[in-house]
């Protein structure tokens, strides 16, 4: 019988997450069943679950690639800008532009996963993992600037970020609902960059 190699499983395991993906994207996470998934992959069902027992084991991959995908992004914008305030100013621009042609609707499934998680405690430890990494990734980005003179906040790094998170977390939800207009996300967006600026005491 032929090796399989690991790039030939690591290949077969993106594929079905690329799948699991589009699905829970069109009927949430929690209407979705492994039948779903398995019905849309050209694999077989043993096929599937060589790879992943649960469509939460799928959903917590899909979330380990995006995170890894996360901090990579706040590294590069770190490298291309000259200060780490131009570089947050970018992704404050940037998060607020998706916002205005809703492009991830997977944040939606995202969504429907962490506020309903608070009912299955199993889920409890990867939640803490994944927002402890998050968290590091963004005070390690702030904390450059720290470094280099150009902030002296007035507040802890920590509470900085989460203001930040919680902040656009509940911007992007309430597009959702209301639309970005009625949301008012340009004022929204402009108050929470007063708020860094004062916050992270940005030295001009």
């Amino acid at each position: 019988m032929p090796k399989v190699t690991d790039d030939y499983k690591e290949k077969r395991r993106r594929e079905i997450l690329d799948v699991a993906e589009k699905v829970f994207c069109e009927k949430g996470f929690g209407s979705t069943t492994m039948t779903d998934i398995v019905n849309e992959t050209e694999f077989s069902r043993g096929g599937v679950y060589k790879y992943f027992a649960s469509t939460d084991e799928m959903f917590q991959a899909i979330m380990d690639d995006r995170d890894k995908k996360f901090s990579a992004y706040f590294n590069q914008l770190a490298s291309d800008y000259e200060t780490i305030w131009q570089a947050l100013c970018y992704y404050l621009d940037e998060f607020e532009g998706n916002l205005k042609s809703l492009k991830s609707e997977f944040g939606i499934v995202q969504s429907e996963y962490f506020i309903m998680s608070s009912r299955y405690k199993e889920r409890g430890p990867f939640l803490q993992l994944r927002v402890d990494r998050n968290m590091k990734v963004l005070e390690d980005f702030l904390q450059i600037g720290v470094d280099t003179g150009e902030f002296k906040p007035i507040q802890p790094l920590e509470a900085i970020v989460l203001f930040l998170s919680n902040i656009t977390d509940g911007l992007y939800l309430n597009t959702h609902m209301v639309g970005y207009e009625r949301a008012h996300i340009i004022e929204q967006f402009k108050g929470l960059k007063m708020y860094l600026t004062q916050a992270l005491g940005v030295q001009n």
